[in-house]
């Protein structure tokens, strides 16, 4: 039957309820369906794989979606576009907030610089590779060192320019004591400058003296970089870091070391009183100014929690800083997170990609850790003999660890022939630094008379030896 009803007319919708909402959103998906959806999935799709060069644009869009759905809220209420527009619209924006806020929650749980897409879909880099997305991000990381090289060379000359500007007595002061204190040339140079005596030779004894001071005071803080690792079971440095300055004062620090020397002593003095709060208000200074230093330091507090609430994501943040500026330290650090699954999610691909990169700067720590990865096939494929080859690279550096990782491999026949006497051989090592493990294997060999002449009165002097360090194997023996 014919309706009277006039079919021109359209019903009022009103938002002003919960199923006025839910009908003025249905309007809108039913109006873009056929290309908000893929619209919006493109747009989203596209942030991520702009990553390399723009790191925040998928919250960018995110940010402007919510934007454009507020002032059309505005727009619709004034009657400045029909209630069919403003609905398609705002379905279209809804649309393309949610998939940026997946996308970002993708970013955090996949981790990396170039876009989660790029790790999960094959091809995805080869496609940034081919619009120039990598090369443009790697383009100015060249740029970066560049100019930092210019500015290098632009210190070098000005240190040159004063050098030349001292009389001889003084020259001679600064080069004696670069050679026997093995200190660079320019560190003394600007050391002098910031004492003001570049052009006082009146009294060169007064000027040696007070240079010796500020160069022991150097040297420390060089050695002082470990000082706060080892603090926590997840963050880990011995003396072979400090001895390797592995996140130091390099020639391309030194300007910023002078800038803050008087800071980082504060903070020094601060951990070494246990008042870690003031120790990391006074490393954060230091930090803020660059100091690269001063960045891994902020980053253990923050994973010790001393000084301040544990934060693994704000160590995260800091080890990152250190890290971009070279420091073994922290790309080691970063990888132990990764590894902890701590401010992260867990990922040992990611930490045997962090340790590389502090094993390649020589740090023996990193070296372990890496030969322990393939050892129990973490993020790679287990492999003795890459294990082996890991171990003795920081075996060689007298790393107490990595000597009884040597000897227990041995110990198996693990990617290597069985050797008793070689692993003896390798846990005395280890055991001259009071590694307990190597101890209580020492006493185990001499039980069991393998590789040595058995003997039970020496393997109960190492157990001894290892049961006072804590080791329960060891204990037990001795129970027994």
């Amino acid at each position: 039957m014919p309706s009277n009803r006039d079919m021109s007319a359209r019903p009022e919708m009103t938002t002003g309820s919960a199923g006025g909402v839910w009908q003025f959103l249905g309007l809108g998906v039913r109006r873009s369906a056929h290309w908000a959806h893929p619209v919006a999935a493109l747009f989203a799709f596209a942030t991520d794989v702009v990553k390399p060069i723009l790191p925040h644009c998928t919250v960018w869009v995110l940010v402007a979606a919510l934007a454009v759905i507020a002032c059309l809220l505005i727009v619709i209420r004034l009657k400045a576009i029909t209630m069919e527009i403003g609905a398609t619209l705002i379905a279209f924006c809804l649309m393309t907030a949610l998939l940026s806020v997946a996308v970002i929650g993708l970013q955090k749980v996949v981790g990396g610089d170039d876009g989660a897409f790029a790790r999960l879909i094959p091809g995805i880099e080869e496609l940034q590779k081919k619009f120039g997305l990598v090369a443009t991000k790697l383009d100015l990381i060249q740029q970066a060192q560049q100019q930092e090289a210019a500015l290098a060379a632009s210190r070098d000359a000005e240190v040159a320019n004063r050098l030349n500007a001292m009389d001889a007595t003084l020259r001679s002061i600064v080069e004696t004591t670069a050679h026997e204190k093995g200190v660079p040339v320019e560190a003394l140079v600007q050391i002098l400058t910031r004492l003001g005596e570049t052009t006082i030779s009146t009294d060169p004894a007064e000027v040696e003296r007070k240079l010796d001071q500020k160069v022991e005071e150097y040297l420390a803080l060089r050695q002082q970089v470990g000082l706060l690792a080892g603090n926590a079971p997840n963050v880990r440095a011995r003396r072979n870091e400090a001895k390797a300055d592995l996140c130091g004062v390099g020639t391309e620090h030194i300007a910023v070391f002078l800038a803050t020397f008087e800071i980082v002593s504060k903070a020094d003095d601060a951990f070494v009183r246990k008042d870690y709060t003031a120790a990391m208000r006074w490393y954060r200074k230091a930090a803020d100014q660059g100091y690269v230093a001063a960045e891994f330091n902020v980053g253990v507090l923050y994973a010790d929690g001393q000084g301040v609430a544990q934060d693994y994501t704000e160590a995260m943040r800091w080890y990152r800083k250190a890290a971009d500026q070279g420091c073994a330290l922290a790309e080691f650090n970063i990888g132990i997170l990764y590894r902890l699954g701590d401010g992260v999610a867990q990922d040992y691909t990611e930490t045997m990609r962090w340790s590389r990169k502090a094993a390649d700067k020589g740090m023996a720590n990193a070296q372990v850790e890496i030969g322990g990865l393939y050892a129990d096939g973490l993020g790679v494929a287990r492999d003795y003999t890459e294990a082996m080859r890991w171990f003795r690279k920081a075996a060689d550096q007298e790393d107490a660890k990595a000597e009884y990782d040597v000897g227990y491999l041995y110990t198996e026949g693990n990617g290597v022939a069985q050797d008793y006497t070689e692993a003896m051989r390798w846990f005395r090592k280890a055991a001259d630094q009071e590694d307990a493990g190597a101890q209580f294997s020492i006493g185990f060999l001499y039980a069991n008379g393998w590789g040595v002449a058995q003997d039970y009165t020496e393997a109960m002097r190492w157990y001894r030896k290892a049961a006072d360090k804590g080791v329960a194997n060891a204990q037990l023996e001795i129970g027994d």
